[in-house]
């Protein structure tokens, strides 16, 4: 474990700082745009749905890209190119222009996730490989707040955040490039998953990936806008989406050992509960006149974890429990499946969220997100009511996916190479 560890370094410290660049755009991006009169929700929203929509053309295209010329220089392009949209978002500050380089940038991210996550699981064994996943998933967490932190250091309405996004993209290449590391010679291409036929297996499995990528486009994408015009500075933004992903790490290990000793239908509501419940407070803060003057930014960062501790764990609770029900020859494919549901999901959420703030106000983004936790806890209720359980053996450990990619799957023990 600690040799593998020691060759993964490289990458390891190459994702890290690839994580601080990504996590400062996540929410520099939708607060630069709210500031912005010809940029209503609606247009924010559809900046943020087309990130998804380049994301999954990317998983189609990336394991050819990546068979084709190694995985070091698809990692240096896609870096440097995902470096450069930044600077161009500083540079060209049209709603049109934008749309179109959140494609691009999608397209690149989802390349470089994929590199990372396939290189790490070449290094790891059967016996290793889900350890050095949570190392990476925990540096994930912990990078990306980090970077949204970074947000404190420069106005928003200025060109240096943009540039500093820009220039920890531009580094992540370094470590990579420099270190001794022997990049893996083939990658395996999953075929992809008939979404009626993976509904017949897991029905819940399905309609929990679909719920978590439409809550996930719209939290990401307009949680922002949504803090802005509560009346909050700049820095409530950084300190609410970096306590949610904290909350998310925090819970992340206690979930999943519960989730592996009991129904784990049981924990997927508790983890939808931990979102509904804040969203039903920040939508009611929301109504009230100049909410930012009665709810200090404390109260804001407390309810950013209890969020965080609920929404982040989700979509990993439903993958395991969908893989519970497939067997292992299906296992790749229908991985593949679910990831796309959910990024069809991402792709919608932040349209739907938009639409409904340009209609209802602000205060309609965490009432979405709380109905559709509502919805989904109905119907895991009704799931358990018809008392299906898996068949012996088929149970695996619970996993946290954290973002997605076409590659992370591989950590299940029942996947052999």
């Amino acid at each position: 474990m600690i040799k593998n560890l020691l060759t993964a370094t490289a990458l390891l410290v190459s994702f890290s700082i690839l994580c601080l660049g990504h996590g400062l755009q996540s929410v520099l991006l939708p607060a630069r745009g709210a500031m912005f009169e010809h940029y209503p929700n609606m247009t924010t929203g559809a900046m943020m749905s087309v990130y998804y929509i380049g994301f999954i053309i990317g998983t189609f295209i990336c394991p050819l890209l990546i068979g084709r010329v190694g995985h070091i220089r698809v990692f240096a392009a896609s870096a440097a190119c995902a470096s450069t949209i930044m600077l161009c978002h500083a540079l060209l500050p049209d709603p049109f222009i934008w749309i179109g380089l959140r494609a691009i940038y999608g397209f690149c991210m989802v390349h470089l996730y994929t590199v990372m996550e396939s290189w790490l699981n070449s290094i790891g064994d059967l016996k290793s490989r889900g350890k050095i996943l949570s190392v990476y998933m925990i540096i994930n967490f912990l990078a990306m707040s980090s970077g949204q932190l970074l947000f404190f250091v420069a106005p928003v309405n200025g060109f240096e955040l943009f540039s500093i996004s820009a220039i920890m993209l531009s580094l992540s290449i370094v470590p990579l490039m420099v270190s001794s590391s022997v990049q893996p010679s083939i990658i395996k291409t999953p075929e992809f998953f008939g979404i009626k036929q993976l509904f017949k297996i897991s029905p819940l499995g399905v309609v929990g990936a679909m719920t978590a990528g439409l809550m996930a486009g719209a939290y990401w994408g307009l949680t922002s806008v949504f803090i802005l015009r509560m009346g909050y500075a700049q820095e409530a933004i950084a300190w609410f989406m970096s306590a949610s992903l904290v909350g998310g790490l925090l819970v992340q290990w206690p979930l999943g050992v519960i989730s592996d000793r009991i129904n784990r239908r049981y924990v997927i509501i508790l983890a939808a509960t931990l979102v509904f419940i804040p969203s039903v407070i920040l939508s009611l803060m929301a109504l009230w006149d100049s909410p930012s003057e009665l709810f200090g930014i404390w109260w804001l960062v407390a309810i950013g974890a209890f969020f965080g501790a609920g929404f982040h764990p989700l979509y990993s609770l439903c993958i395991a429990h969908a893989n519970d029900f497939i067997e292992p020859e299906h296992l790749v494919r229908a991985s593949s499946g679910l990831q796309f549901v959910q990024g069809m999901g991402a792709i919608v959420g932040p349209l739907i969220a938009g639409v409904l703030m340009y209609l209802g106000g602000y205060a309609m983004l965490f009432l979405y997100i709380g109905a559709l936790a509502a919805l989904f806890i109905l119907y895991t209720l009704q799931r358990m009511a018809e008392g299906r359980k898996p068949a012996e053996g088929m149970s695996m450990p619970f996993r946290l996916l954290t973002r997605m990619g076409i590659i992370t799957f591989f950590a299940d023990p029942r996947y052999r190479n």
